[in-house]
């Protein structure tokens, strides 16, 4: 049995290696899509960078022009740094929708305003704005769409409200409160 000399050894691992460098590893393919998102800990767990075209939608939000407007001199566009933001999948996995959720000048102590936007042909359309200390994508889904949480807390009563999406944006479903 003749030896492979090592020169063709080592081609054939580089070979491996760049073939398997160009899929995706397992442990991405099966990582679960973020659900949960919280004041707590703000910065989505698989960022991706706010789109032009959504930043043309946050901009005219009463909170971020004011923000804006609140700098010296005043802004045109608001930061990609005052916002994070990831992508979900509200309904079909083939569409990707983008939840937003703001940082810096746009968060209060324990609360922060999320955005929920969904592509079309032009740009995104705002489907979802809340505020609250957590919010969380449900598993249940209401006209093609999933349910979202959002939820917040004072020192005396947790209150929660389920959004449901009516066709064309989310509207409030269902509230509760409770007192702690």
């Amino acid at each position: 049995m003749r030896r492979m000399p090592k020169y063709r050894i080592a081609a054939v691992l580089l070979a491996a290696v760049v073939v398997a460098g160009c899929f995706p590893s397992a442990q991405s393919l099966s990582e679960p899509e973020q659900t949960q998102f919280s004041a707590e800990e703000p910065d989505a767990k698989h960022p991706v960078p706010v789109p032009d075209a959504a930043l043309a939608v946050l901009r005219s939000d009463k909170r971020v022009v004011d923000s804006m407007e609140s700098e010296e001199p005043p802004l045109k566009t608001p930061p990609q740094s005052w916002f994070s933001a990831s992508i979900l999948h509200l309904g079909s996995r083939d569409e990707q929708d983008l939840i937003v959720i703001g940082l810096d000048h746009l968060a209060g102590a324990h609360s922060v305003p999320f955005w929920i936007l969904r592509p079309t042909s032009t740009g995104y359309n705002l489907v979802l704005r809340t505020q609250g200390h957590d919010l969380e994508v449900k598993r249940h889904h209401a006209k093609g769409f999933r349910d979202i949480e959002a939820s917040d807390e004072s020192a005396a009563t947790f209150m929660s409200v389920i959004y449901r999406f009516d066709g064309e944006k989310y509207v409030q479903f269902k509230d509760k409160s409770k007192g702690l």
